[in-house]
């Protein structure tokens, strides 16, 4: 049995399958601190938090936890056999009464760029205060309350803030 010399091609494959291998077991680690962050949700009675557990586990092909299965389960059988009679009875509504959806698509729009804005103001060395957020805000076209919730929003989904350690 001859073996193949090692060249640098066989070398950049071997070390990228290291890298790609590190990754995905690094996702999958952030993907089950998520998950056990949509379970505390859950558990605390934001019932839409099932989806976004849902959502991680089929984005990343990874299998539901034992909590998401008997909570999928539990309501979609609620539905099917007639003791609610609607999704909403079953899972809870995706929004509550009076919300704007315009309010929706902003947030979903401008969190990140609030998050990512106090970020690179954290590197420069500000405090979280309302001046960054006032900054922040008029930069990205958000009052200084706004720019705060939709930080908040953001820390809460990721687990922190940046750059605290």
């Amino acid at each position: 049995m001859t073996r193949k010399p090692v060249t640098s091609k066989t070398k950049a494959a071997e070390n990228l399958a290291v890298i790609v291998t590190r990754d995905i077991k690094l996702s999958r680690q952030v993907q089950a601190q998520k998950l056990e962050s949509w379970r505390t949700y859950f558990e605390a009675g934001d019932r839409v938090a099932l989806f976004s557990a849902l959502r991680t586990c089929a984005k990343h092909n990874i299998p539901m936890p034992e909590w998401v299965s008997r909570a999928f389960i539990s309501g979609y059988d609620k539905v099917i056999n007639g003791d609610v009679a609607s999704w909403d009875e079953a899972f809870g509504a995706p929004y509550p009464k009076g919300v704007h959806l315009s309010r929706i698509r902003q947030a979903r729009l401008k969190r990140s760029a609030v998050w990512m804005e106090v970020a690179e103001e954290r590197k420069l060395g500000s405090s979280i205060n309302r001046e960054l957020f006032e900054r922040v805000g008029k930069k990205l076209g958000l009052g200084k309350t706004r720019a705060e919730e939709l930080f908040y929003e953001v820390c809460r989904l990721v687990g922190g803030i940046p750059g605290k350690e």
